[in-house]
């Protein structure tokens, strides 16, 4: 899967490993869990490829599913040698191992420094492309608003890319979502971008486009000029603008395109050279406008109609905003999620919460799949 530019190719229908997990963010992540992410994230900064083989003998996974849908267990074992004692010297050992623990420190220094208070660091700031800048934050965004009772609110990061331009799944998918009819309390607000082509005579790939999808039908609400839906920037300034003008009590994230898990991140940008989200410009973006709560996070659900996104890097780097992550732990067919199901369950019962509406996610994802075969 995949090729030199980092893009991802969905899988046909039916592929026997196809998985999709709704999973409650873990409540308090093993520290070496933390270390092997912040490793796998940092590679780029410090060249970390070769220690990484190194530190995957000695930190191991065990991840037990107890449903199909909710609840996952971590497990970590460390085993008890790294090296091999035949292969290294044991003063080498010891010499790589100091240099390990320096690397990971290293690697950990950009976590406790930041912007100024008026902006949030992203990747710029922490050594994954030199070319992003801290997140320019417009004060009258951060204005709160008062959210309706019982609503609820999707918002949609719909990054077309290669998958919309040779394929309109992004259409198709659009054209499922509008069968549903919504009632006056649920509202999907999306962005789309990332294509050199949509297929339908709405969308402009000549420019970032805002639209609702409410009781009344759809309709464009705003337009910008084309930005890279790969930076954090144009991520906060959906959110923000999603969040300041249609809030509500209940509110979940989705992003749809390809998906590269832990180290790549997520939509790929077509028009940009397929430049992606990484995880730390997605942590940035969302603590821009959702500030990092573990205890309390402020969306219900976060999800990715993408491939690889459920790791635990991933389910760590949301557990301040969110209570459930749906994602899929394998690659996917094209078809991706079935919109026209889980829309419809959350328009017909829109008293559900984050966990249920991942669960109807699922069921709807398998239920699509069966079509196509």
């Amino acid at each position: 899967i995949g090729a030199a530019n980092g893009t991802r190719t969905r899988t046909p229908c039916g592929h026997k490993h196809l998985k999709l997990a709704c999973l409650p963010v873990p409540a308090q992540p093993h520290m070496n869990i933390q270390l092997y992410s912040t490793l796998i994230l940092y590679r780029k900064k410090v060249g970390l490829s070769i220690l990484i083989s190194c530190l995957q003998n000695k930190i191991h996974y065990e991840i037990i599913s107890k449903s199909v849908v909710k609840y996952v267990i971590l497990k970590t074992e460390i085993t008890q040698e790294v090296f091999p004692t035949k292969q290294i010297h044991p003063a080498m050992q010891k010499t790589i191992i100091l240099l390990l623990s320096c690397t990971m420190i290293l690697a950990a220094v950009p976590l406790l420094t930041g912007c100024s208070t008026a902006q949030k660091s992203t990747s710029d700031n922490i050594g994954f492309q030199n070319d992003v800048s801290c997140i320019e934050i417009d004060e009258n965004d951060l204005t709160e608003t008062s959210a309706e009772p019982g609503s609820w609110a999707i918002y949609w990061y719909l990054c077309g890319s290669d998958l919309e331009t040779n394929y309109g799944f992004a259409t198709r998918d659009l054209i499922e979502l509008l069968e549903v009819k919504l009632p006056d309390n649920v509202n999907l607000v999306i962005q789309t971008g990332g294509a050199e082509v949509w297929q339908n005579d709405a969308m402009d790939a000549s420019k970032t486009q805002r639209w609702v999808y409410d009781s009344d039908g759809l309709y464009l609400v705003d337009e910008q000029p084309l930005a890279n839906m790969g930076e954090a920037q144009t991520l906060y300034d959906f959110l923000s603008f999603a969040e300041a003008n249609y809030p509500a009590e209940k509110t979940a994230v989705i992003f749809w395109n390809h998906g590269g898990g832990s180290v790549t991140g997520a939509s790929f940008d077509e028009n940009y050279s397929f430049d992606s989200l990484n995880l730390l410009e997605m942590y940035a973006a969302f603590d821009a406008v959702w500030p990092a709560d573990t205890e309390n996070p402020a969306l219900e659900l976060v999800g990715f109609d993408a491939c690889l996104m459920a790791t635990i890097d991933v389910a760590a780097a949301f557990q301040p905003f969110t209570k459930f992550l749906a994602a899929s732990e394998e690659v996917k067919p094209g078809n991706g999620w079935l919109y026209s199901q889980w829309v419809k369950d959350l328009a017909e019962r829109p008293s559900m919460d984050g966990e249920d509406l991942g669960i109807s996610i699922c069921n709807a994802y398998y239920e699509g799949c069966q079509g196509p075969g």
